[in-house]
């Protein structure tokens, strides 16, 4: 039997390598198969010889590397005739072995042609002449059915190939006549017997592509393929080229005065851009529409980074930063101004040294009559500066309010009218409370109200004091 199987394996082999020119390899199976009788009436006891080795497929295995040489001239021309075309041929070969690949892609050639050809048609008319495609004559099918008698005589099947109907030109190929696969029967009456199948993988449908790729697992050569044509790599873009564009259409998309607060913070962002693309003089330009103390803390603040970005600045970064944080305490300054008037820190103390610096008192314990010093924080204040220096001014007042609600006491204190050569950071009022005799022992609530003349706010903090007997 494996002496009768080989030749058989053989002439499959030059069947499917030849694609419709079995004649050559018809006559090395006959003339093998009259051999193998010979061989057996001389010697019928006589062991059976080794079979030769026969390739497992119906071509020669090779790389991708070199499966990919093969094509990739043909698929570059497949790409720019019909790229639609030329994604679906990489597709299957990512679930074809590379010995198939070449198969494949003139497969792909042929239904590019007749594509080409029906287009034509199309467009010409019943009076166009037919035009013959630019390819080889595409493969036609080769069931290679054949059968054997005892008298070692081979018998070639027909195969009928279906021919498209659209067309009568020969060289026009239907990729939908092709089969799936190429049936093969082996001894007896082909009426009779199951036939064998050799599948080739090319000619697979998607689903058993995609299981047969499944099977491969990570040696696809759908990387090989599209690896023909790899991304083009984005061009790199200059970045001042989107900053000055933006700067143009912001400028001009902005009015010239501001008619609104948000009109004007808009010119904001754009000296804010300004000051992106290195135009300091244009970036801390005082902005219209704003309020001087939001038109302050804008000006300070870019003249702080831009100091700090100037490359014709000073190069020791010590003298740099010594100037860009004057025009950042400046920013802050007026940022805080515009903040609600913070007081902070208010507690009853036996002593007050400074801002900060104090003797909280032990116990919060006192008596109708007693005299209180008071220690209290502000930030958030406004200060404007005069010919004399930063001028502060507070106005401030006091309610004693009892367990039930009601006022106890209350009061105003002296204004605070201050002064400074600098602009303070660190501001402290510090208060003197004589307790009314009236008061009958128990827990009060102290609160304190301190009000910024010149930023028109209002700040408060309270604490709790017991009042017992003397």
């Amino acid at each position: 039997m494996s002496l009768r199987l080989a030749p058989i394996a053989l002439v499959t082999l030059a069947g499917c390598t030849t694609l419709g020119t079995p004649t050559t390899a018809l006559k090395e199976m006959s003339s093998a198969h009259a051999a193998d009788h010979r061989l057996a009436d001389a010697a019928p006891m006589a062991a059976a010889p080794a079979a030769t080795a026969v390739p497992p497929g119906p071509y020669a295995e090779m790389t991708e590397q070199e499966a990919m040489a093969q094509v990739s001239p043909m698929l570059a021309e497949i790409a720019v005739a019909d790229p639609e075309l030329h994604g679906e041929v990489l597709q299957q070969l990512s679930g074809t072995k590379p010995s198939l690949w070449t198969l494949a892609v003139q497969s792909a050639q042929h239904r590019l042609a007749y594509k080409q050809q029906l287009a034509e048609k199309s467009k010409a008319g019943s009076d166009t002449t037919q035009v013959a495609a630019a390819k080889p004559a595409p493969p036609a099918k080769l069931p290679s059915p054949y059968t054997t008698s005892d008298d070692s005589d081979v018998v070639q099947a027909s195969a009928t190939v279906d021919t498209p109907t659209k067309t009568a030109d020969p060289m026009a190929f239907d990729s939908t006549a092709m089969p799936d696969a190429m049936p093969m029967v082996v001894g007896g009456d082909a009426s009779q017997q199951q036939p064998s199948v050799i599948q080739n993988h090319h000619l697979l449908d998607e689903s058993e592509r995609v299981a047969m790729s499944s099977k491969r697992g990570a040696s696809s050569a759908a990387p090989q393929a599209k690896a023909l044509f790899p991304p083009q790599p984005a061009k790199p873009t200059d970045w001042r080229g989107h900053v000055d564009a933006a700067i143009t259409q912001l400028g001009a998309s902005a009015s010239s005065p501001p008619k609104s607060v948000d009109e004007a913070r808009e010119r904001m962002r754009l000296q804010l851009l300004h000051l992106v693309s290195g135009d300091t003089k244009q970036a801390v330009t005082p902005a219209a529409g704003l309020s001087s103390a939001e038109q302050g803390y804008w000006s300070n603040q870019l003249y702080a980074m831009s100091t700090m970005l100037d490359e014709n600045g000073p190069a020791d970064l010590r003298t740099r930063v010594d100037a860009a944080a004057r025009h950042q305490s400046e920013a802050s300054a007026k940022l805080r101004s515009m903040g609600n008037l913070q007081v902070r820190n208010f507690v009853a103390c036996r002593e007050v040294y400074g801002y900060g610096a104090y003797e909280p008192s032990s116990d919060a314990r006192y008596a109708a009559g007693d005299q209180l010093v008071l220690y209290a924080e502000l930030d958030n204040y406004r200060s404007d500066a005069t010919a004399e220096g930063y001028r502060t001014t507070f106005d401030s007042s006091y309610r004693l309010v009892n367990q039930a609600g009601d006022e106890a006491a209350s009061g105003d204190f002296p204004v605070v009218d201050d002064l400074c050569l600098t602009l303070r950071r660190d501001f402290h009022i510090q208060y003197a409370l004589t307790l009314p005799t009236t008061l009958t022992p128990g827990d009060y609530r102290l609160e304190l109200s301190v009000t910024d003349r010149l930023g028109q706010k209002i700040g408060h903090d309270q604490m709790m004091i017991t009042i017992g007997p003397r």
